[in-house]
């Protein structure tokens, strides 16, 4: 008999029991993500340590080690099939999440094992991971007909099993349900397949329309693969300046020793099956808007009908930062800079990173956890991290890193990085010498703006290409911006905002390239990001970019907490460290007006149990949505 695994519900009703299944050590679903065997029949409870720390080892171990697992190739649902009993109707309640095992018992990772939700009182089946980095979708957040996963963000319709938002690419597999004599049976096939290749529009010759993307990063990825599954047929031409096709870039920071094959995100067939003219080095100098042509460095040039500038950022160096140009000085942005610095150092190496952004103390904490021991971490700064979560959360973080064996000096002045015959050998900063082999600059990124320097009014004041709700470029019609470049209005404030983040890059360009298609489909996304700091991570969903009350819910010195960025009495964003899958929750709450005030918060009458219930009230709701261009903006004007 088939027995419903249910996993953490993170929608409203406290702790309950969490059913497991047995899975070993370098499995497909969990490459590496567990040290043991877990126990099939009764689990830890939510809130128990024990969860806790095997929930926050899967997510940053699988996030940062993702291409240790084999590469998976995206496959259909046809073919032979068997009925399958997913359990009785009364076992499933309405807007929960349920991994249900469809294998023999004992049976390895997603060849055994479907989510089951039920919305609106229809039953549906899909894959049970995430088409990402393979997180359980049980564990993750029903909305509505969207099933948000709980460690990225990712977001799929159970119904088609789409990803819709987030940073996958392929989709989920679905399997046809239906109700008999009160039990819920699925068609399953004779293969289980972790996931499902997008259905791709072909390339019509005849179709002369041109679309140029400027950009070989998330967000012209996404751009591309939505023109085609959105149905369009005209020619596309990609006009990047890598020597290398698209690849997870966050993987990076996170883990020095990733295989440049295996975070590749599509092959180069791939492309020539969408019919895409996918031009590597090939740097744009310009975008004309009004002769609606875009010219590269080499002469050559493309004209087109809609074009979008995706052109990401370039590592920022310290001004007038004298040995900025010494050998064993990086920066850590491409392939190429990773494969320079992995060549340069090795266990006795000394390590000076410049700069306390997200990538530098991720690179820090990457280099001690699996290079060398003698790395120092320079930050203007006092606290790591301190600009955006502010004094308190950066002094934890403070004492966490030098815990782990990085040497974090705050509140200093770089003054010169000095060398000898061409050579790093150390860096000065106020009135010290810190000896170094190899520095790495993480002094932030610029937007890679300066192709629309001569179109008038395009640029604000930070770089970024002003765009409207639609990621249309002003007084531009026919030209749009996604990724770090794109300054658009943040729907829950009206304020301009630009996001240097990957799912934010990735979700631009699938709303930009809609918008080239004339769907006219506003951007509306909640901003959400992960940060991988020896195997603990910290989510952060929202945009604070300026707060005036801190509200932290959880233990911090356990690394087990909540941290509300309240701006007006109005919570704006939240931190999750420890606490998986709440970020995910949070997120959902932010972006329907479901957040209580922070008076709230700070008297204890809500709490994140309290929002798990709004967000689960919401799901249960049958009342349909109003239309994302019906909600009204908040202004704090």
């Amino acid at each position: 008999m088939l027995r419903v695994h249910r996993w953490l519900s993170a929608l409203g009703s406290g702790v309950r029991n969490v059913h497991t299944r047995p899975c070993e050590v370098g499995s497909q679903t969990f490459p590496v993500f567990f040290a043991a065997k877990l126990s099939s029949s009764s689990g830890p409870k939510f809130g128990s340590l024990e969860f806790l720390l095997a929930v926050s080892f899967a997510s940053t171990v699988g996030a940062a080690l993702a291409n240790s697992q084999k590469a998976q190739k995206p496959v259909s649902c046809e073919g032979r099939s068997r009925e399958v009993e997913l359990g009785f109707v009364e076992e499933f309640e309405e807007g929960e999440l349920y991994e249900v095992r469809v294998g023999e018992e004992g049976g390895d990772g997603d060849d055994s094992t479907v989510l089951v939700a039920k919305v609106k009182g229809k039953f549906f089946c899909t894959g049970a991971y995430c088409t990402h980095y393979s997180a359980p979708l049980a564990l993750g957040t029903c909305s509505k007909y969207r099933v948000i996963s709980p460690w990225n963000n990712c977001e799929y319709d159970v119904r088609t099993g789409k990803c819709v938002g987030g940073p996958a690419l392929d989709d989920l597999p679905t399997f046809p349900v239906k109700v008999k004599d009160g039990r819920v049976l699925a068609s399953i096939p004779l293969t289980l397949p972790s996931r499902a290749r997008p259905s791709f529009a072909k390339r019509d010759k005849n179709n002369k329309t041109t679309f140029c993307i400027v950009g070989g990063g998330a967000g012209a990825l996404a751009a591309v693969e939505t023109l085609r599954s959105e149905g369009f047929t005209g020619r596309i031409v990609v006009l990047s300046k890598d020597a290398s096709l698209p690849y997870d870039r966050p993987v990076l920071s996170k883990n020095l020793n990733a295989n440049p094959e295996r975070i590749l995100l599509r092959p180069p067939s791939h492309f020539e099956d969408l019919g895409v003219e996918f031009r590597l080095n090939s740097e744009v100098a310009s975008v004309d808007p009004k002769e609606k042509r875009v010219t590269c460095k080499d002469g050559t040039s493309v004209a087109y009908d809609k074009a979008l500038i995706a052109t990401g950022s370039t590592p920022r160096s310290p001004p007038e930062l004298p040995g900025s140009e010494l050998k064993n000085v990086f920066t850590m942005r491409s392939l190429d800079d990773v494969k320079r610095i992995k060549e340069a150092i090795h266990r006795d190496t000394r390590v000076v990173v410049i700069g306390s952004s997200f990538l530098g103390v991720e690179t820090a904490s990457a280099l001690v956890k699996s290079v060398t021991p003698h790395v120092t971490l320079l930050s203007a700064e006092a606290e790591p991290f301190q600009k955006v979560f502010g004094p308190k959360i950066g002094k934890l973080m403070k004492r966490f890193l030098r815990k782990k064996g990085v040497t974090f000096v705050g509140g200093v002045n770089v003054r010169d990085i000095r060398g000898d015959e061409g050579k790093v050998h150390s860096v000065e900063v106020d009135n010290e010498i810190y000896q170094a082999d190899v520095v790495i600059l993480a002094t932030g990124a610029t937007p890679n703006t300066g192709i629309v320097r001569g179109v008038e009014g395009a640029l604000e004041e930070d770089g970024g290409i002003r765009t409207d709700a639609f990621l249309q470029v002003d007084g531009c019609p026919d030209l749009f911006a996604a990724g770090d470049v794109a300054s658009f209005p943040y729907f829950r404030t009206g304020e301009r905002a630009r996001v240097e983040h990957w799912n934010a890059a990735m979700q631009q360009g699938r709303v930009a390239a809609r918008n080239m298609l004339g769907r006219k489909q506003a951007y509306r996304e909640i901003p959400f990001f992960t940060t991988l700091l020896f195997n603990r991570t910290l989510r952060y969903t929202g945009h604070a970019p300026q707060f005036d009350d801190l509200i932290v819910e959880g233990d911090m010195e356990r690394l087990e907490f909540l941290a509300y960025f309240v701006e007006k009495g109005r919570v704006e964003a939240v931190l999750s460290m420890g606490r998986d899958p709440l970020a995910s929750v949070m997120g959902c709450a932010l972006k329907h007006d479901l957040m209580p005030d922070a008076v709230q918060l700070r008297m204890g009458s809500a709490n994140s149990e309290a929002i798990c219930d709004r967000v689960r009230v919401r799901s249960l709701s049958r009342i349909p949505d109003k239309t994302e261009q019906e909600r009204p903006m908040v202004s704090r004007a």
